[in-house]
């Protein structure tokens, strides 16, 4: 079974993310996107302890700040199982009183193919192959890549975002395959792609900016924790060598321990940090070590 919700204003359901049992719904999210298991353990008297296949399917309403605001941590990945489209704005524009019409026939046939595809999804699991669709995406996904390098890879939200994409466009084509009577058609992989491109243009609007800032942010990090991580290791056969040694000594050291073309380097940060002073004594150059 799968849970349905529709909203349609998102801050409702943002204010209700911050407290109970729905401040987990982050994490229910992320688990409903590839329909795993979701569990609750027993705190009081009044909660339960459960475990279940989280499937749910929403569909929500709201303004660019509501959404903004229902996605405050990028990072956590929610926001990359969402499919975005923006309505026609309504500044200027008359309020018209709400039409009484019935569904035309378009719209009936629509409704009718809606409650097929359920009632298809509801049976044994279907085992579907898209060859051309599977295609098709990968060639989108190949000149995704290619404009990320033309780019000198900087816009790393691309390289984040287009991965997810691709995998919204092949469940479309699921669902395309469907109403074409489980066929690999040429019009299933352009809707597939079409779909891929959409998903991936909208949430490169709406995230891309924040996502390159936690991106940079992330890389400046990985890059001073491999710096120190460096430091350290320098230290350390520094601290291995006696009071004074020479260059044959340091190199003896690194053989020791498997590295290569290291002695030097060493050397050059020892000295920039004031760790070593050296002195020329029968033509060899000697360290003494400082500070150590």
């Amino acid at each position: 079974k799968s849970l349905y919700s529709f909203g349609e204003e998102l801050d409702t359901l943002t204010k209700a993310m911050k407290g109970g049992a729905w401040a987990d719904l982050s994490d229910i999210l992320r688990l409903a996107f590839d329909g795993g298991e979701f569990g609750s353990d027993y705190a009081s008297d009044n909660s339960f302890s459960a475990v279940c296949k989280a499937r749910w399917n929403l569909l929500l309403a709201g303004t660019w700040g509501a959404v903004e605001r229902f996605f405050p941590n990028l990072e956590d990945g929610t926001m990359t199982r969402f499919m975005f489209a923006q309505l026609e704005d309504n500044i200027g524009k008359p309020l018209l009183p709400r039409s009484k019409r019935g569904m035309d026939a378009n719209e009936t046939a629509i409704r009718e193919e809606v409650l097929r595809l359920y009632d298809l999804n509801q049976g044994e699991p279907l085992i579907i192959s898209l060859p051309r669709t599977t295609k098709a995406l990968l060639e989108w996904q190949a000149l995704q890549i290619r404009i990320f390098e033309l780019g000198g890879k900087t816009d790393t939200a691309l390289d984040t975002l287009r991965r997810r994409s691709m995998l919204m466009g092949f469940r479309a084509a699921l669902v395309g395959a469907a109403s074409e009577g489980l066929k690999d058609s040429i019009a299933v992989a352009n809707f597939a792609v079409w779909v891929a491109q959409e998903v991936l243009d909208q949430q490169m609007a709406l995230f891309a900016k924040e996502l390159n800032s936690i991106n940079k942010r992330e890389r400046s990090l990985k890059e001073n924790a491999n710096t120190q991580l460096r430091i350290n290791s320098s230290l350390k056969v520094l601290a291995s060598l006696p009071d004074e040694f020479t260059m044959d000594d340091v190199l003896a050291i690194e053989e020791e321990l498997g590295y290569k073309k290291c002695a030097a380097s060493w050397l050059s940060r020892w000295r920039k940090r004031n760790l070593i002073d050296s002195t020329k004594r029968d033509g060899k150059e000697v360290f003494t070590k400082k500070n150590v």
